[in-house]
């Protein structure tokens, strides 16, 4: 994503079946342990339990608001949490799109979530880093969605012709998530109106897309 654009809101229709999440296979025991830590630090922050539903996501931006407050103060804080932050978040993206985690090397600077039926891969600890430092430069890993070169200008268009939203709102969670899913109906509906054939993505193929550096 553009840091140098206004964010976006979500559209108002429904997910198409080919985009709807179904049962895969469990995350890696490294994702499993980060997303574990952040709903251990949301337990003594708040006293809250999240259960890794869409519904508790507004929960954790909340928490992620308040360890902001206290980055200044501490700067450690967010090679700390956005790891954990980010794998929860990962986690709650293929509860709702049907994806695979891809974890290049053990460095968490590397893990990518990856989507099945269309070309996309986040990585959400770099999701994790760009909403606690809000933008501002950060040691982690890019926010930005890993897509074809040729499908770029779709998702795009598609996120140009959406209403903008504040700088606040940008840096929620929520809003990450609302654009995963805007980004991914926008390359179903570029590969429909092309009139290609379902696909099925599968790790050997975003290997050869994925640099060195992560970018395609």
């Amino acid at each position: 994503m553009d840091h140098d654009q206004e964010p976006f809101f979500s559209p108002t229709d429904e997910p198409d079946s080919d985009l709807t999440s179904h049962e895969d296979a469990p995350a890696p025991p490294e994702i499993g342990e980060l997303a574990g830590l952040a709903m251990e630090y949301v337990r003594r922050a708040i006293g809250f339990e999240l259960d890794l539903t869409g519904d508790t996501l507004s929960v954790l931006d909340h928490y992620v608001g308040l360890v902001r407050d206290d980055v200044e103060s501490r700067p450690e804080l967010v090679a700390v949490v956005a790891p954990a932050v980010g794998a929860y978040f990962g986690e709650l993206v293929r509860a709702v799109l049907p994806g695979f985690w891809y974890l290049r090397s053990p460095d968490p600077a590397q893990y990518y979530l990856c989507l099945r039926p269309v070309f996309l891969a986040l990585n959400p600890v770099g999701i994790g880093y760009d909403v606690l430092s809000r933008g501002d430069d950060h040691d982690g890993p890019s926010p930005e969605l890993l897509l074809l070169p040729e499908e770029r200008e779709a998702v795009a268009q598609r996120l140009r012709n959406l209403p903008p939203a504040g700088h606040e709102e940008y840096y929620l969670l929520s809003t990450r998530l609302e654009v995963v899913q805007i980004a991914a109906e926008a390359l179903r509906a570029r590969r429909l109106s092309t009139g290609q054939q379902a696909a099925e993505y599968t790790v050997s193929e975003y290997d050869r897309q994925l640099g060195l550096d992560g970018r395609i």
